[in-house]
């Protein structure tokens, strides 16, 4: 299985894989994030550490499945995803798994979920986690379509935590879901969502007000007459 792609910005190197993951399989959690072109694990018994690499359709794809799934956990391990180059010596890429980045710090509020089906929706999402009093939830679309993940708040780190002890792996039709925490960046998704729900419901409230005070005025302009 092979596949030529002379953009090496959309490929992606994929470390510290589980050792029976196959292709099939990596190519479901990056199809997740993204278009995949292909995908191919390195698993040999040689190889002490597997690996792999993801082709995406675009370099936005690739850059979006590197930022989204880079220290995601994925059975028992931390797998990091960088883009990859030719420039890479033979062998090299077997002394790039590293270690999570320790530069990017997690959330304490908000996790990422992902894996979830295309046609749940923010607040079948919401009524899911609703016993952990989530505050929030926000898909990504892309096209009007559902990409499979997204972003859940909660209100305290302790909530956030009990629930990815107690929902990753959860089943929801046939799939099961990937929970974790999520980097501290992809707090303002769902502080952005907040604000715009926010927006929303003080407008119609200033609606409704100016609605009932204009019913009050004509009112008493009749009694007045």
């Amino acid at each position: 299985m092979s596949y030529k792609n002379d953009n090496d910005n959309c490929k992606l190197f994929v470390g510290n894989l589980p050792r029976n993951l196959n292709y099939e399989e990596l190519r479901e959690l990056f199809s997740q994030v993204g278009d995949v072109k292909f995908a191919k694990v390195l698993n040999r018994e040689n190889i002490k550490i597997p690996y792999g690499f993801v082709i995406m359709s675009s370099e936005n794809d690739a850059k979006r499945a590197r930022d989204t799934l880079d220290g995601y956990e994925l059975d028992g391990r931390i797998i990091n995803v960088e883009i990859s180059t030719n420039k890479n010596k033979q062998g090299q890429n077997q002394r790039r798994v590293r270690k999570y980045q320790q530069d990017k710090q997690l959330s304490d509020r908000v996790m990422f979920v992902c894996n979830l089906p295309f046609t749940l929706t923010e607040d079948d999402l919401i009524d899911l986690f609703a016993d952990f009093k989530c505050e929030n939830a926000k898909l990504v679309f892309k096209d009007g379509q559902s990409k499979g993940f997204g972003f859940i708040r909660f209100p305290t780190e302790e909530l956030l935590q009990e629930a990815i002890t107690m929902m990753n792996n959860h089943k929801i039709g046939e799939r099961y879901i990937k929970v974790r925490k999520a980097f501290k960046d992809d707090d303002l998704k769902v502080e952005k969502k907040l604000v715009q729900q926010n927006q929303t419901q003080g407008g119609q409230e200033n609606q409704e007000n100016q609605e009932q005070n204009s019913v009050f005025q004509k009112q008493n302009e009749e009694n007045q007459n």
